[in-house]
């Protein structure tokens, strides 16, 4: 398999992915946090995983011992092209002052935009519904009882059709990660087309200036005991959490068992909530005085509540209502 340093090298690491104004583009917490290797084939990465672990014996002695290995199966996961249009009217730009900041600062949404598309993709994604697109995490650990997968989906209870999940991703080359297809440009890309005449729907033609986004990437889970699912965690119940009342999930002992699921967990694993779920487990987590949760200081400078030392990342993708996993 194609393979970069050992160092960790997360999206947000590349050079190319900046605004238009030059400055570091912020993109989405889980994109800062994965790691992110080359693909070896066109818009795709072929490489394996992990089926099986090797034998162990205790072994007395005079006896023998088995021989094994670990078993690998063969994983093709493929990439998509994300990409979005931007159009200004000339006139607007050239009416600025700072013609180029001007342009920047229409654009900046892009960047949020592009970052929004591909976290989505990566929870959500489904090739049945859109066949540009790629599966994302809830296409494998979408029940209790799926080989392999099912093992690590925790279900927290709710039975109707606002629920939530938190997942906890141990990121790494070996493990889960990011790619981009072979011999394409790595991150977020922009470029400037300058001044065009833009048709618009009635017919007529408008002097504008044009920008196109393009990102291409993908997600490969090369180990799927480093990935926990938590869910079936009724949104409507979290509004009682930290009250002498509190009907909702048990956060706290479910996050533990999370961590305890996933063998060797690293220093890069990290728990992805919505807004409405990470309130919720502050809320338990300070009403008990509760001394595993703490503030953690990250490299890419972000200060994030941890509990037992995993950074909780909010993802607002997670915001949505999930049906019933079971």
């Amino acid at each position: 398999m194609a393979t970069l340093s050992s160092e960790r090298v997360t999206w947000k690491d590349y050079a190319s992915q900046k605004d238009p104004d030059g400055k570091a583009a912020k993109i989405i917490d889980i994109l800062d946090d994965m790691f992110v290797i080359p693909g070896n084939k066109e818009y795709g990465l072929q490489t394996t995983q992990l089926a099986s672990d090797p034998v162990v014996t205790i072994r007395g002695v005079n006896e023998g011992m088995t021989s094994s290995h670990a078993s690998f199966k063969n994983l093709q996961v493929n990439a998509s092209l994300f990409t979005a249009l931007g159009v200004v009217d000339k006139e607007l730009v050239d009416a600025a002052d700072d013609k180029m900041g001007f342009r920047a600062n229409v654009n900046k949404p892009f960047i949020g935009a592009m970052g929004k598309k591909l976290a989505n993709q990566l929870f959500k994604g489904s090739k049945s519904s859109d066949a540009q697109g790629f599966n994302g995490l809830e296409q494998f650990y979408k029940a209790t009882t799926t080989k392999y997968y099912g093992d690590y989906v925790l279900a927290a209870g709710g039975t109707g059709t606002d629920n939530r999940s938190i997942w906890l991703i141990d990121w790494g080359e070996d493990s889960v990660c990011g790619f981009y297809p072979k011999n394409t440009e790595v991150g977020l890309q922009h470029k400037d087309y300058g001044e065009e005449l833009i048709k618009l729907d009635d017919g007529k033609f408008m002097p504008a200036y044009r920008d196109m986004w393009e990102w291409r990437a993908g997600i490969a889970v090369r180990n799927y005991k480093k990935i926990v699912r938590i869910a079936n965690i009724d949104a409507s119940a979290l509004s009682t959490a930290g009250q002498t009342t509190d009907g909702s999930a048990d956060l706290l002992n479910l996050m533990i068992e999370a961590i305890e699921s996933i063998p060797n967990i690293s220093p890069r694993a990290r728990f992805y909530c919505g807004r409405k779920v990470k309130t919720a487990f502050v809320k338990k987590a300070i009403g008990k005085s509760n001394a595993f949760l703490t503030m953690e200081n990250l490299t890419n400078g972000k200060i994030t509540p941890a509990f037992l030392g995993v950074p909780i990342r909010l993802c607002e993708v997670l915001d949505a209502d999930e049906t019933l996993v079971s």
